[in-house]
C-alpha cells in the first residue's frame, strides 16, 4: 500500500511539472501581485480622471435576492437608456469608453453594473445562475421603465443574461445587442489551463474575480441549456456582432444565434480580422448599432424577419 500511494504521489508531481503546469506554477507570484493590484480604476482615480468634467458617473446600488448589486450611471435621468452587462471576468468599467463617449453621453442614460460577484457586487462571492442574475438586474431596469427605447448591450458572458432578461422581461426591452456571445452549450470551450483555475492552491494566489469567473465558467454549460428553451420567447430587434479571429469564443455562436433567434428581427455581424474584445478595439461599431437601434425604434423600422432569414452583414476590414 504504501508503495503504491508514494508511486501515485510521484505520478501526480512528474504531471504537475509537465510544462503548461511548470508555466503557471512560476506565474502564480505575478498572479497575486497582478490580483492585489487589480485592473481596474480606484476610487481615486476615478474622481481624478473625471475631475472637471462636465458630466460624472453616479453610483448606485439596489438589494435583491439577498444580495447587492452596484452600478454606475452616466447621463440624464430623462434620456433613452443604454443597460450595459460586462463578461467574466469584469466590471462596470469594461465599459469606461462606451460611458465616456460624447455622442452616447448625448443620446442616453447609460447604465453599467458590477455583475454578482464582481467590483462592489458582493466581490468573490459567485452567482453562477443566468436567471438569477437576470432577476436582479431586473431590479434595476424596474426603475426606469419610461425611458424609451431601452437597449441591452452584453459582451461575452454577459450576452446570455441580457438574452434572458429579454425572453423574462419583454416589457422593459425594446433592443438587444451581445457582442462575442457564448450561447451555445454545445461549443462551450475549454483549454489546457481551464483546471488549473479549480485548483484550490492556485486560488489562493489568484484574483476573487478569477475565481468567480472559474466557477462562472463550469456552471456555464449547464445553465445555457436552461436557457435553450428560452429563446423563442425573445422578439425584440437583435444584433449579434462576432468576431472571426476570436479565440475565447468560437464563432460558430453566430450560427447558434441566426437558429434561436427566429421570432426576432435580427441583424448578424460578421467581423473577419476581429478577436473577443469588440467593445475594446471597435467601440465604432458598437456605437454605429446601438444608435441605429435608436433611430429603427423612433422610425418604426427594423430589419425583416421572414423564413428565419436575418440579415447578415460581413466586415472584413482591419
Amino acid at each position: 500500500m504504501f508503495v503504491v500511494c508514494r508511486f501515485k504521489r510521484i505520478a501526480v508531481v512528474n504531471y504537475l511539472m509537465k510544462p503548461p503546469f511548470r508555466l503557471f506554477l512560476l506565474l502564480l507570484p505575478l498572479l497575486a501581485q497582478w490580483g492585489c493590484k487589480g485592473w481596474e480604476l480606484t476610487d481615486q482615480e476615478l474622481a481624478s480622471y473625471y475631475a472637471g468634467k462636465p458630466l460624472k458617473p453616479s453610483f448606485h446600488q439596489v438589494d435583491t435576492l439577498g444580495r447587492s448589486l452596484h452600478y454606475a450611471k452616466m447621463g440624464h435621468d430623462s434620456l433613452p437608456l443604454l443597460f450595459l452587462v460586462h463578461g467574466a471576468p469584469g466590471s462596470w468599467q469594461g465599459y469606461f469608453n462606451l460611458m465616456n463617449d460624447p455622442e452616447l453621453q448625448e443620446r442616453f442614460l447609460m447604465i453599467s453594473i458590477d455583475r454578482p460577484g464582481y467590483g462592489k457586487s458582493d466581490y468573490g462571492e459567485a452567482l453562477v445562475s443566468i436567471e438569477d442574475q437576470a432577476r436582479m438586474m431586473h431590479a434595476i431596469l424596474a426603475r426606469y421603465p419610461n425611458n424609451r427605447p431601452i437597449i441591452l448591450l452584453g459582451r461575452s458572458f454577459g450576452s446570455p443574461i441580457v438574452a434572458q432578461l429579454a425572453a423574462d422581461y419583454p416589457d422593459l426591452v425594446d433592443a438587444l445587442v451581445m457582442l462575442a456571445p457564448p450561447i451555445d452549450p454545445q461549443l462551450e470551450k475549454y483549454w489546457w489551463f481551464s483546471p488549473l483555475g479549480r485548483w484550490k492552491y492556485a486560488q489562493k494566489f489568484l484574483p476573487d474575480a478569477v475565481n468567480v469567473a472559474t466557477l462562472e465558467k463550469y456552471a456555464h454549460e449547464r445553465e445555457l441549456k436552461k436557457l435553450d428553451r428560452k429563446w423563442e420567447k425573445i422578439h425584440k430587434p437583435s444584433t449579434v456582432i462576432q468576431g472571426g479571429k476570436d479565440w475565447i469564443v468560437e464563432p460558430r455562436n453566430l450560427l447558434f444565434a441566426e437558429r434561436k433567434l427566429r421570432n426576432a428581427p435580427l441583424r448578424l455581424v460578421y467581423i473577419a480580422e476581429q478577436d473577443h474584445d469588440i467593445s475594446t478595439n471597435r467601440p465604432d461599431l458598437v456605437k454605429k448599432y446601438v444608435l441605429r437601434h435608436h433611430r429603427e425604434y423612433h422610425e418604426r423600422k427594423h430589419p425583416k424577419v421572414a423564413s428565419n432569414e436575418a440579415i447578415m452583414e460581413a466586415i472584413t476590414e482591419e
